[in-house]
């Protein structure tokens, strides 16, 4: 296991290792959101990945703050005191 590390660690030095893993808390997210509502996962979805990656405006956001937010808006929207009026239309 060492002699992996090590060699992974090299490459990555010479810039060859390319890891095309998706970051661990933007696949621990696509966990969560599934709890709420049908209507609110995309949504949810590209607010965390922006806040993760950030754009020409803001900054990139912590781990940390990603599990804070995520975790006020599942609160937020599977609280029964979410107004009715701010939800998606839903079928039926």
């Amino acid at each position: 296991m060492r002699a992996r590390t090590r060699t992974a660690e090299i490459l990555a030095d010479l810039g060859l290792l390319d890891d095309q893993r998706r970051p661990a808390i933007l696949v621990w997210t696509d966990r969560c959101i599934d709890a709420p509502g049908a209507g609110f996962q995309t949504d949810i979805r590209d607010w965390l990945i922006w806040l993760y990656a950030g754009d020409t405006r803001t900054r990139q956001r912590s781990d940390t703050t990603l599990y804070v937010c995520l975790g006020f808006g599942v609160v937020v929207i599977s609280s029964r005191e979410f107004p009715p009026s701010a939800l998606p239309l839903s079928v039926g």
